[in-house]
């Protein structure tokens, strides 16, 4: 459930970006989620569209930007990021299995593209 809290927090930066640019509507969201997270894009998508009706992200295309987990493989020991779903990792060196090393809670927002009115 902290899924629904994280997105709830992404939402709320979004519109008060919104308001405090001016703007008159927005056309794209971009947010970053931490692979070591273990947010998935569809939960992610699912909670945006659940959570945004009614306000000016209704309809609004979501973009996302992974941030790679850090592993270290269990055969050659060597450690690596990769911004593959863990269960998808392996070592780039030996093509080993390898485990998550380094745990990051990454779920903000990144980038708001706006339009303004042509009007002055």
């Amino acid at each position: 459930m902290h899924e629904a809290a994280a997105m709830k927090g992404v939402i709320t930066a979004a519109l008060e970006n919104f308001v405090q640019s001016g703007a008159m509507r927005i056309l794209e969201v971009e947010m970053v989620l931490s692979r070591a997270d273990h947010f998935t894009e569809e939960a992610a998508r699912t909670y945006f569209e659940a959570l945004t009706p009614g306000t000016p992200l209704e309809g609004v295309p979501l973009r996302i930007a992974w941030q790679p987990a850090t592993y270290r493989c269990f055969n050659c020991l060597k450690q690596f990021e990769s911004d593959l779903p863990s269960e998808e990792a392996v070592c780039p060196e030996c093509n080993g299995a390898a485990i998550e090393v380094e745990h990051r809670h990454d779920c903000y927002l990144s980038g708001l593209e706006v339009e303004f009115s042509d009007k002055v």
